[in-house]
């Protein structure tokens, strides 16, 4: 496509110029291929699961079902331009192929432009080939979305099983969903948003690389698992047990930790493992800090990966029935 085109509706628009007049109010295009006139294809995400699609219970012959939705399904055809804007109205059935006799298949679910159809759009399955390992049929016309894959196991092999393939889009400079990290556009804008569906974090594409713009991470307070030795006593009302929690990009460590061993004096080396704290709040690289005991002087605490522990510099070591405090945090980048 090259030149200017009619701006959206004037007189003599044709069909590829109201595309592209549309299209420009969604999200651009991410993939690798885009053009500066590219929209981002996609499900609209509203409430109710738009475009899922799901094994109707009891159809015989066996049936899929389709949610109602709206997307965006760019035009990919040869000369072809701008995207566009379908939609399904209503919940839809659509029966499968029947089984093979020996092996499995997987079909695949796609919304597809189809001028021959009768409004030009159409939602339908693909049936692909019975093999081992079975692969995913080619779609002809490239301008459809794909909404799910169905394995098909042969005769007497069960029910068969849907995987969803939908991705979704969104208005020009809003929040894009997604709902795993490999759906983040390959060649975002600077200044782009994704929400993170599997982790509930909102994600800025900063010009470089995709970071975290809001962490809601809270894991709550969760105990340590404490070695041998090493104690919380129950009777125990007016001081913290030793918990770790992380909020955001942020891990706390606090409480107090008891010990029935002697540590020796000036005993830095190896250090002595305390116990082990949840994997999720483990900092990204080896932690130390100074922490005070019960006697005089001080000892380091440190921990790697996710165990706490314990090295004395002091000369009077740690004698057994010390407290020793492990407060502190960090940031887990």
């Amino acid at each position: 496509m090259t030149g200017e085109f009619h701006p959206g509706w004037v007189n003599g628009i044709d069909a590829t110029a109201a595309r592209l007049a549309t299209g420009l109010l969604a999200a651009p295009d991410g993939s690798a291929s885009a053009t500066p006139l590219s929209s981002l294809a996609g499900i609209r995400p509203t409430p109710g699961f738009p475009g899922q699609v799901a094994v109707v219970a009891g159809s015989n012959p066996v049936a899929v079902s389709v949610n109602p939705f709206q997307a965006v399904i760019p035009d990919l055809t040869p000369g072809g331009g701008g995207a566009f804007l379908a939609t399904l109205g209503s919940a839809q059935q659509l029966p499968l192929a029947a089984a093979d006799g020996q092996q499995n298949r997987v079909d695949r679910v796609v919304a597809e432009i189809d001028p021959s159809a009768p409004n030009g759009f159409v939602v339908h399955v693909v049936t692909g080939q019975p093999a081992n390992p079975p692969l995913p049929p080619a779609v002809k016309n490239p301008s459809y979305l794909e909404l799910a894959q169905v394995r098909v196991p042969p005769t007497g092999g069960g029910t068969p099983t849907v995987t969803d393939r939908r991705t979704l889009t969104s208005a020009l400079g809003g929040v894009l969903p997604v709902f795993k990290p490999e759906q983040r556009p390959v060649a975002p804008y600077q200044g782009m948003y994704v929400h993170r569906l599997d982790t509930n974090n909102l994600e800025l594409f900063d010009g470089a690389t995709w970071r975290t713009a809001v962490n809601t991470i809270d894991t709550g307070w969760k105990p340590l698992t404490l070695r041998p030795g090493w104690f919380f006593p129950s009777d125990q009302t007016d001081l913290q047990p030793p918990q770790v929690r992380r909020i955001g990009d942020t891990t706390h460590l606090r409480g107090m930790v008891w010990t029935s061993n002697a540590v020796p004096p000036n005993h830095p080396d190896p250090p002595v493992a305390i116990g082990e704290m949840a994997v999720d709040c483990k900092p990204p690289h080896a932690r130390v800090w100074s922490a005070p005991a019960s006697a005089s002087g001080s000892i380091q605490v440190s921990v790697t990966n996710f165990t706490l522990h314990l090295q004395s510099f002091q000369s009077g070591g740690l004698k057994a029935g010390e407290w020793i405090s492990v407060e502190t945090s960090w940031i887990n980048t």
